[in-house]
């Protein structure tokens, strides 16, 4: 009886570092998304501005 205690303690442990595990790649790869995201933003903000620069419209008065 106390063998079977004690592999189900351990089989119960190996199950929870496995879940911790998993639970750390998660969150890593949603900060990976997150960046990438952000960066991407960033990146179309630069090249918009960069855009606006070259066609710059003329001033019009607005009467």
């Amino acid at each position: 009886a106390e063998l079977i205690e004690r592999e189900r303690k351990r089989i119960a442990r190996e199950k929870k570092l496995q879940w911790l595990e998993e639970q750390r790649l998660k969150e890593r790869w949603m900060q990976e998304i997150i960046t990438s995201g952000v960066l991407r933003k960033k990146k179309r903000k630069r090249e918009q501005q960069r855009q606006a620069l070259q066609l710059k419209p003329p001033n019009q008065l607005v009467a």
